[in-house]
């Protein structure tokens, strides 16, 4: 007589089923083509649902019972279709990026039982209300309903929102009129562009690393003082890419918000704070680096950790969080990636260990230094991984649209007869 399962050994099967109904293997994952591309980001529509009703009163059981389906069609949405062209790994980035963020405005959207606030508020509107007006700003060319939902979607680091509280703005030298603000934005990101190109292009440069076959950082054939020169120059070149690249994109979202959406340009302040100047880790992660995805990390690990350690908690929670994310965007299978991000909360909390045991905080020589060790030395790992993970080769500006590689490159080849790629 055959033995019966018992009750662990069906939910776990049951278990393991049903998550392969949302992620199935990548093999057979359907390849993302334009005439399927709205369904892998149908989710959407649910959800600019749920930001339209945490802006209404009296939604949190209509936002509860929306949860669980917005969350699993996320899921679905993403993992059914796969990018076949390596050089498109961005895109698979962006997507698996937006999935994770839309799962945690999700749980946040549903679990506020009373809704989401702007700084000033004193209530929400209800459903059978109707807003003619918008509630600050100039007229935006959307209608007032989703220009809000888009809005407190939008608002990433929660600047004029209640979510926003304690969240470090670093100081803004662009002028607050709403012209002039734009004209200045609009220049820096052609400036960030061009930047981010030039560092793109150089990175494709180097054997071994710029292909989206990728490769390591580390040069074996190399002597000592060569690899490691030539590792460091990657690493800040791709840091450098990627503080540019962020900006470019923050720059043209501030564009459209403020010039097409009608957003106050106070509530887009520039988004790094100059991190090369920070001196100590506290300042480069609290203050000098953006805070786009300080929110989702506090969802994902920072807050169970509070529950779990107190500060402390917090701390590693949310930086395991962040090498977690960076890891499965990315879809990088290295361990170096998490212990990177976990490092940084070390080496926090050892700051915070200094400070109580000598009365002075991290600055100065010793605290760059201090911080640089662990960005420019530490960090390598991390780099390393995303050029193995052949990160380095992708496309991230079109060679057809790529100034360097299309202008620059052509008249330094005449300048100094060299073949340049």
């Amino acid at each position: 007589m055959p033995r019966r399962a018992t009750l662990y050994e069906e939910l776990s099967v049951g278990t393991r089923l049903a998550i392969r109904t949302l992620i199935p293997p990548p093999q057979q994952r359907e390849p993302l083509r334009w005439n399927n591309f709205h369904r892998a980001f149908v989710y959407f529509i649910p959800f600019l649902f749920m930001a339209y009703l945490v802006r209404r009163a009296h939604t949190y059981p209509i936002r509860l019972l929306l949860l669980p389906t917005l969350i699993t069609s996320t899921i679905y949405s993403t993992y059914h279709f796969r990018v076949d062209d390596p050089s498109c790994v961005m895109l698979d980035w962006l997507r698996c990026m937006m999935a994770y963020y839309i799962i945690s405005k999700s749980l946040n959207f549903g679990l506020t039982p009373g809704g989401r606030f702007k700084i000033g508020e004193k209530r929400l509107l209800d459903i059978s209300e109707t807003e003619h007006q918008p509630r600050g700003g100039k007229q935006s060319l959307l209608p007032t309903w989703l220009a809000d939902a888009l809005e407190v979607t939008f608002v990433v680091r929660g600047f004029g929102w209640d979510f926003g509280k304690g969240v470090h703005a670093p100081p803004d030298s662009r002028s607050m009129e709403r012209r002039t603000f734009l004209q200045a934005t609009a220049l820096s990101f052609f400036k960030n562009v061009f930047i981010t190109d030039l560092s793109d292009s150089l990175l494709k440069l180097v054997p071994g690393v710029g292909s989206v076959k990728g490769g390591s950082i580390f040069k074996p054939e190399l002597p000592t003082y060569p690899r490691y020169t030539l590792s460091t120059t990657i690493h800040i070149a791709g840091g450098t890419m990627v503080v540019c690249g962020l900006e470019a994109c923050y720059d043209l979202a501030t564009l459209i918000a403020v010039g097409l959406l009608g957003h106050s340009p106070p509530n887009w302040p520039p988004l790094f704070g100059g991190p090369w100047r920070a001196t100590s880790l506290r300042e480069l992660w609290g203050e000098s680096w953006h805070q786009l995805l300080r929110h989702m990390f506090l969802i994902y690990g920072g807050y169970p950790g509070y529950w779990l350690g107190g500060r402390a908690g917090m701390v590693f929670g949310a930086f395991l969080a962040s090498g977690v994310f960076h890891a499965l965007a990315l879809n990088i299978h290295d361990h170096r990636v998490i212990l990177f991000f976990v490092m940084q909360a070390v080496g926090i909390l050892a700051e915070v260990a200094w400070v109580r045991v000598t009365g002075r905080r991290v600055g100065g020589v010793v605290g760059w230094l201090w911080k640089s060790f662990f960005v420019l030395v530490l960090g390598q790992m991390c780099v390393d991984a995303w050029a193995i993970g052949g990160f380095a080769g992708a496309t991230l500006v079109p060679k057809r649209l790529s100034i360097v590689r299309q202008a620059l490159f052509p008249v330094m080849r005449l300048v100094f007869q060299q073949p340049w790629q």
